[in-house]
């Protein structure tokens, strides 16, 4: 049986919670669960329709979820930033996707993992389709999905603190 709180459990006693995240949850007026839980998203993007790759279109905003075929980073030569690279593969065609100044996605996805990618759809200069700065996730067994793929609440956050790592916190 897992543990029991209540609404008025201090978010210290949290699991996730470190002694670093605890300023900043601090300063977003955030000391107990019941202060968690009321932290109420600014806004929501919808993520929800998951689109075959191949009928995805330039300026939509789209959750595609594929196969990772390659997953590399380089890095720019005039302004040293590091830019990520993926291909995801679905059975109707692939897509890259790309972010900046992300090195560690290339240990979080993994050659061969199923994910699900939501973002922007753009045409690259060589007219290939990309995804520039995708939300992501990596699909487990099942198909349950926080940051893709559904509604996904955006909330205000501070230095150190992320709505993707609130999303993960209040689920």
């Amino acid at each position: 049986m897992g543990t029991l709180y209540s609404l008025s459990t201090p978010i210290e006693r949290l699991r996730g919670v470190t002694p670093r995240i605890l300023k900043p949850l601090k300063n977003l007026g955030i000391t107990t669960l019941h202060d968690l839980l009321w932290h109420i998203p600014f806004r929501y993007d919808d993520f929800s329709s998951v689109t075959p790759i191949a009928t995805v279109a330039t300026g939509q905003t789209a959750t595609v979820r594929g196969r990772i075929e390659r997953v590399d980073n380089t890095r720019t030569w005039k302004k040293r930033m590091h830019l990520t690279k993926a291909r995801i593969a679905d059975a109707t065609g692939t897509v890259e996707a790309i972010w900046f100044n992300q090195p560690y996605l290339v240990k979080t996805l993994g050659i061969g993992k199923t994910a699900s990618f939501s973002g922007k759809c753009t045409r690259s200069d060589k007219g290939k389709l990309v995804l520039q700065n995708p939300a992501y996730e990596v699909l487990g067994n099942g198909t349950e999905t926080t940051h893709t793929g559904r509604m996904v609440p955006v909330y205000r956050e501070t230095h150190g603190i992320t709505s993707r790592w609130l999303r993960y916190l209040i689920k």
